[in-house]
């Protein structure tokens, strides 16, 4: 997500208040792509340096994501996660380095977003976040101030032990927030697989790049007027 593929969000006043009959309403958010910005060149080129790459930059990054997901899922540590990168193991201080240069270069933030979860969340709606990320960046992401918005419903594929699209992190996540009615939950992320995996659960899905109204669509799919949401 780039500053300028987010359009401003509107007024706050068209979002609905908690449903009259009760029933518990959710906003189940991703977060890379979503909430938190992409990481620019100039991250990822913080993060070459930091380990002495000396190779291409699109070399570096392919690598980097052919052994995310068994970081991700908390399947191997931070020192076999890099030494799978680069092929030898970063001394101890290196390392500590490297793996804070990793989870800082995540936790950009598109603050428009961040105010559409704090009205949510205001009006009685349940907020709750779903993220594949490994150990490091999870916490950095439950240590920031903002992440307050969520009242500690962050699902974290690091501490699932299983990744999205898989059925298991949405059921894993679901339990956190006290297993409410799938159709009661609106899932927004920024890749289609995941999209459809919670659909094929009965939860509620958005598939969100950035070039939509993403204000609307949460209103829309959270309006109390529509009873159990729908697409």
């Amino acid at each position: 997500m780039t500053p300028t593929s987010t359009p401003a969000l509107p007024s706050s006043a068209a979002l609905p208040s908690k449903s009259p009959r009760g029933a518990e309403r959710w906003l189940l958010m991703d977060y890379n792509g979503v909430i938190g910005r992409q990481p620019t060149a100039a991250h990822w080129s913080q993060l070459r340096d930091s380990v002495g790459w000396a190779h291409g930059a699109e070399d570096f990054e392919s690598t980097f994501w052919a052994e995310r997901l068994a970081y991700d899922a908390g399947q191997i540590t931070d020192g076999e996660f890099w030494q799978r990168v680069l092929g030898r193991s970063l001394p101890s201080g290196d390392l500590l380095h490297t793996v804070a240069v990793d989870a800082a270069m995540w936790l950009h933030t598109d603050e428009r977003v961040l105010d559409l979860l704090r009205t949510v969340a205001a009006r009685g709606i349940g907020v709750a976040m779903l993220s594949n990320a490994p150990v490091p960046v999870a916490e950095a992401i439950a240590a920031a101030p903002w992440s307050t918005v969520f009242g500690g419903h962050l699902a974290f594929s690091a501490h699932l032990g299983v990744n999205k699209p898989d059925p298991e992190a949405y059921t894993g996540a679901l339990r956190l927030m006290g297993d409410p009615d799938p159709g009661t939950v609106l899932f927004v992320d920024d890749r289609a697989d995941n999209v459809a995996a919670a659909r094929a659960l009965g939860i509620q899905a958005v598939h969100y790049t950035g070039g939509g109204d993403l204000h609307a669509a949460v209103s829309a799919h959270l309006s109390p007027a529509q009873g159990a949401m729908s697409m």
